[in-house]
This record gives structure tokens, sequence and C-alpha cells, in this order.
């Protein structure tokens, strides 16, 4: 039988990470200025670096900037960048990446069709519109929103994750609103606002 260590240890030269993501066999590490890193197994493309060759320090993924969020699957990786697209790369058999085919990618792709409702904005700046806070937040978000929306009864409030899932959805009846989110995993979502007068969004962070 062979000899395992299992004491945990500081990764040398790895400064910067903000957020880091564990696959089934590969690991992924988000910098502060937006580009990423990744490790371990990389037989189907997974890193997004254009080979399938494993590496056992983290390495820069080339080209790979402006990413705010990141994900490690079974054999492929998804990447949110900071103008609420996606990007993903890896094992494709099932369609996982969500790019329309079943085509393995060994850069990482665009994927469409994603957050079309969370993302939909129209020319009003959604900070004259409504505010939420505290973000980041961990167990109550308040939406706060100016009269005209919160008086005419049509204005709706929805809670989406970053993959366009409806997690919450109420009418805003009174200028705050607060929403529970203690029993909603740490990550990103988008707080909508639906109303006649357009659809607004905001981004918040679970911690």
């Amino acid at each position: 039988m062979g000899h395992y260590n299992y004491d945990a240890f500081q990764i040398a030269g790895l400064t910067g990470i903000t957020k880091l993501s564990s696959g089934y066999l590969h690991s992924l590490f988000l910098k502060n200025d937006g580009t990423v890193l990744a490790s371990g197994a990389n037989t189907y493309g997974q890193f997004g670096d254009g080979t399938t060759i494993d590496k056992s320090i983290p390495t820069a993924i080339p080209g790979l900037n402006d990413v705010i969020a990141i994900d490690a699957g079974v054999h492929f990786s998804m990447f949110l960048k900071n103008d609420g697209t996606f990007r993903a790369s890896g094992i494709n058999g099932s369609g996982q990446l969500g790019d329309g085919t079943t085509i393995q990618r060994l850069t990482p792709v665009q994927v469409g069709n994603v957050c079309e409702n969370v993302l939909s904005t129209t020319a009003h700046p959604d900070d004259q519109v409504f505010a939420v806070y505290p973000n980041p937040c961990e167990e109550q978000l308040y939406i706060e929103a100016g009269n005209s929306y919160a008086n005419d009864n049509t204005t709706i409030v929805e809670l989406f994750t970053m993959q366009g899932q409806l997690l919450r959805s109420s009418v805003l009846e009174t200028p705050i609103t607060a929403l529970q989110i203690n029993d909603l995993q740490s990550g990103i979502y988008f707080i909508t606002l639906k109303s006649a007068k357009g659809v607004f969004s905001k981004k918040i962070v679970k911690n």
C-alpha cells in the first residue's frame, strides 16, 4: 500500500486568489485581476488552455480574462465574465457545456441563451430604479425601489441562479422588500425587477 499525506499545505507562489473551485480531478483558481489558473487532470481539455496536458502546479489559462466566477465540474469548467457572458471548456459528450453541440472543447467557448431573462435591460440605469443591500449578504436581502415601482402592484421581484434558474418570485408591495436567503448556497445570484417600465437586474453575492 502506498503512503498518502493528508496534511494541508500552502501552494507556493499562489497569491491574489479570490475564489477557487475543485472538480473531479482538477482545480480552478480565480485571481483578483480576473485571470484563472488551473491544475490537475486535463484529459478532456477542462483547463481551456488548448491542450490535454495535466499540470501539477497551478498554471494560467491563456486568453481568459475579466472572469468573476468559476466552477469546476466533472471533466469540464465554467467561467462567468464580468459582462455577464459564460465560457466553458472540456468534455461535452452530453452537451454539458451548453454550446448547442456535443463537441469536446479545448479552449473556452461562449455559452449562449443563458440568463436571457436576468440580463435583459432597458435604457434606464438600474441604480436609479432599485437598490439591493447588504451585498455581499448572508441571511436576508433587502430590495429598495422607487414608489412608482412599489405602488403599482405589478412589479415583480425575482431571484435567479447564474444559470437562470428562478428561485424566488414575489410582488413588490412596499418600497423596501426583504428576501430570506439563509437557505441559499454561497455564490453569485441575480435579482431582477420586472415592471411595465422595463426589466432591471443586479448581481448579488451570497456568503
